[in-house]
């Protein structure tokens, strides 16, 4: 797992080929929201924050890319939820798909 305090200067870059990418973060009291970029241009923002701590969470599920290379930036936004008691964001792990969509690989997965 990556972890990040709520500096909008840290990021996660990560370089992958296939057809989709699925990220899974834990939520809990802590965290604040997480921007996501995919080949350069901004393709959402992610509140991680939840009351009760749950860990391995789907976040995000990115579909129907060309099975080419593709890059991902996990960034942290400096925004929170109001009940939120900080702007962490983390990685738990990342899963790769292939053009068949069967998962291929992972990133920080034990």
């Amino acid at each position: 797992r990556i972890n990040f305090d709520g500096f909008t200067t840290n990021k996660a870059t990560y370089t992958f080929t296939g057809t989709g990418i699925k990220y899974f973060a834990n939520k809990n009291d802590t965290q604040g929201v997480v921007n996501l970029w995919l080949d350069g241009t901004k393709y959402g923002s992610y509140n991680l924050y939840s009351a009760t701590s749950q860990s391995a969470q789907e976040i995000v599920n990115i579909t129907g890319l060309s099975n080419t290379s593709h890059t991902i930036d996990l960034i942290p936004s400096g925004i929170k939820s109001g009940s939120s008691s900080g702007y962490a964001v983390n990685i738990d792990y990342l899963q790769i798909n292939d053009s068949s969509t069967s998962i291929i690989g992972g990133v920080g997965k034990d």
